[in-house]
């Protein structure tokens, strides 16, 4: 098994998977998507602020994923049929800049990182944990994430042909 606290344009309020409605803490921004491929809709101004309001941990919601992710480690620590913990699914940029994603990878997402991996390691110290770059490494974009001396850590991109993502023909 591989946990794996997957979101999707972060949350239900979105259309998409992932963040309870009392984590989606978007400001009351606008979202009003146009038609298209559903992942434009990471654009949106209230899907921005909810993954910014994250990141900023804002009323603590990065603190309680923390804890969430403690939990679950807690529980399963022993559990020989677990292979590790997925920590986030293709992490967005929130209001940081879409066209660096080095400077958001090594300033927001690695010490988001380590924070999430040490509560796991509080109570886990032997399951490997996954972590994502953001979605646009697919795009064969550099990126910020370094090894953080932790040697149950793996780097897990994800790789979307372009092609076949404005398309929408996987066949």
């Amino acid at each position: 098994v591989l946990f794996d606290m997957h979101q999707d344009i972060w949350g239900p309020k979105f259309g998409g998977d992932g963040a309870p409605e009392w984590a989606t803490l978007d400001h009351d921004l606008p979202f009003d998507p146009k038609p298209g491929m559903w992942f434009f809709k990471y654009g949106e101004p209230a899907v921005c602020q909810a993954f910014q309001s994250f990141w900023d941990n804002e009323q603590g919601i990065r603190d309680h994923f923390v804890m969430a992710w403690q939990e679950v480690a807690a529980r399963f620590a022993d559990n020989p049929r677990v292979v590790g913990y997925d920590i986030i699914n293709e992490p967005w940029f929130g209001n940081y800049d879409l066209l660096d994603p080095v400077g958001f990878e090594t300033d927001v997402l690695t010490p988001f990182y380590k924070a999430v991996t040490a509560g796991i390691r509080e109570v886990d110290p032997n399951h490997l944990v996954f972590l994502e770059p953001t979605a646009v490494k697919g795009l064969g974009w550099a990126g910020g994430l370094e090894p953080f001396g932790d040697a149950l850590v793996a780097y897990a991109p994800h790789y979307y042909h372009a092609g076949l993502e404005y398309t929408d023909k996987y066949t």
